[in-house]
This record gives structure tokens, sequence and C-alpha cells, in this order.
């Protein structure tokens, strides 16, 4: 294990840092970019001193209690479904994930390196890469159905996100964030001829800071390295822009044959997507941009999806935006928000 890498993804440039004796990979997603500088040392020299799990051992990973936040408790019913996942920081996948029925709360969860079902699953934890997310569905839901609200919460490191957990770490959570039936599926209508469709959202708390004002950038990218190959720069495989969305409604996306850049169009690329919003002032001058994505340029998936859901989760200033870094033409068109 070699030194602490620090990657900012949504730049899609990159820095490192070599400073310790584990490996920590961090992005847009997580915040880094707006950390103040004692925060973030505080967070290097943290992880520096954590030790490298060993796969072949049986470690408790992580464990802890998840309630429900007090503003919440009378809109959470208990005995529904629990799904408690271990995520790695990163490529945003879970490694671990546990299901539970008829929860009470406050409950009790645990993950150990026993827990994987499969290979390299403890491998991938090596690093003291991940956090915990927690999504839960009240009785007569289905966590994976459009049914009804459903509750979620994460656990981060001592510090605080971004800053991963440690091996053993009691991570409690709390039931603090609300995915409404229109964000958690939506309602799509199918385009014809759409090779991609989906949905943009974000939360109530960012929304409310999006102007009506804006302008929001959705592009599919080719990850930027292929076989050995440096791109240079990244290849945007299709793209749309819209103006004006109101950010308080899940924006539905559906790309066709028009929207893709590269011709002939191949049937298995893969990639990654990101999306961009930026918020203008009264006086035309842009205030702030807002970014999310799915996957990355380390772990690509197949680019023609329905049904996906893209979220926006972090705050730029207004001269930080990485769809600018793209080299999109200006003359991309802009058109007018749907919302199914």
């Amino acid at each position: 294990m070699t030194g602490l890498r620090l990657v900012a993804l949504g730049t899609l440039l990159g820095a490192t840092l070599g400073v310790g004796a584990t490996a920590l990979v961090l992005g847009r997603r997580h915040g880094w970019s707006e950390l103040k500088a004692r925060r973030k040392d505080a967070i290097v020299e943290a992880v520096k001193e954590t030790p490298a799990i060993d796969p072949g051992q049986d470690l408790l990973l992580v464990s802890g209690q998840i309630s429900v936040h007090p503003s919440l408790q009378s809109q959470v019913a208990a005995g529904g479904s629990l799904h408690v996942r271990l995520m790695e920081l990163g490529l945003f996948r879970p490694v671990m994930f546990k299901r539970f029925e008829k929860v009470q709360f406050p409950f009790r969860y645990a993950f150990r390196t026993t827990d994987y079902v499969g290979s390299g699953g403890p491998l991938r934890l090596a690093h003291n890469n991940f956090y915990v997310e927690v999504f839960y569905a009240p009785p007569g839901q289905d966590l994976y159905v459009d049914r009804g609200h459903q509750f979620a919460g994460e656990a981060w490191g001592t510090i605080g996100k971004p800053m991963p957990l440690s091996v053993g770490a009691e991570a409690n959570v709390t039931l603090s964030g609300i995915w409404t039936p229109e964000v958690y599926s939506g309602r799509l209508e199918s385009e014809t001829g759409a090779l991609m469709e989906g949905w943009l959202f974000t939360s109530s708390s960012l929304a409310a800071q999006i102007r009506p004002r804006n302008r929001v950038t959705f592009a599919v990218v080719k990850e930027p390295k292929v076989r050995g190959v440096q791109d240079k720069p990244p290849t945007v495989l299709a793209a749309k822009r819209w103006l004006d969305w109101d950010a308080n409604r899940p924006l539905a996306f559906h790309l066709g044959p028009a929207h893709i850049l590269p011709r002939p169009i191949e049937p298995e690329w893969r990639g990654y997507f990101l999306t961009c919003v930026e918020s203008f002032g009264p006086d035309g001058h842009r205030e702030a941009v807002f970014t999310g994505g799915r996957a990355s340029p380390g772990t690509v998936i197949g680019i023609y999806i329905k049904g996906f859901r893209v979220a926006l989760n972090e705050r730029l200033p207004p001269d930080e935006n990485p769809c600018a870094e793209l080299g999109l033409r200006d003359d991309l068109p802009e058109v007018a928000p749907t919302y199914r």
C-alpha cells in the first residue's frame, strides 16, 4: 500500500498526494474541494494512522445504532424493512449489505469481514475507504418499489464527511433524509427512440439554493483510460442542456441518437455520468455550480440506461465547473426542462 491518494474525480484531471501507509480516494461527490485546510489535514493524519485490514482475519469492521431523527419520528412507523450498506468511498458502490425485516428503533447493526459472500470484498476494504449508508421503508412499502416516502441516513468518520470510518468504529446512524416517490423512482414516460432515460434531482436544501435562472448540463463521458491509453481530453459520448430548471422537481432526461456526439454509435460503449447546474443571479453572473453524477472515471458502466437516477449533491464555487472541462461545443442546443 503506497501513500494517501486524493483524487478530485469531478475535475477529471485528478491530484496525487503521498502521505501515509494507506490509500484514500475522495471526489467532489463528498465535498473534499470545499474543506478548510485544517480539516483536510486532520482527515489525512487520521487516515494515515489507521492500520490496514488483514482480509484473512475475522474482524469487526463497523457497528452502531440506527435511530430516527426527532423531526421524523411521527412519520417513521416501526416494523418495516431496513437496508444497511457498507459503501466503498471512491467507487460509491456497496461492498457488503444486509437487509432486516420488522425493524424496531433504535436498531443495532454490525459488519464483519466474514459477512462478505464471494471473493475480493475484504481486499477491496484493505485501504479502509468505507462509510455506512442506510435506507428504511415503513410497513407496507417495498424498498425498491415506488409506493411512498422512504428514509435514509449515513455514518462517516470521527471528523465527519468525507472522512472514512476506521476499522472497528462505533458508527451511529440517524435516519434524517426523506426520499419521496418522485425522487426515488419518478413517473417517467418513455420516449420513442430514446437510448438513455432517467431523472436528475437534488435535495430540498440544495434546491433552495439554485436560482430560477440556471443552466443544466448532463454529459455521458468515456473514462480517461482505456487499455492503458490516456484520452486527452476525455471523450464526451452524449450531452444535453436545459435552461431554467425548477430544482424542486425531478428533471426527466431522454437522450436519443441526436444527443450522441461521436459516430458511429457503438453498442458496447461504457462511461460515467456527470451533471452540472450553473446558477445565475439577477445580474446574470454565475453565483454557484451544483454537481453530481453516477459511476466514475475509474469505474464505468454501460451507458444505455432506463429509469436511471442521478443526484446533484454538492455546491461548488462559481469558478469551478467540471462540465466546462469536457470541451463541449458552444452551440449545444439548450431546451426547456421536462418533468416526466
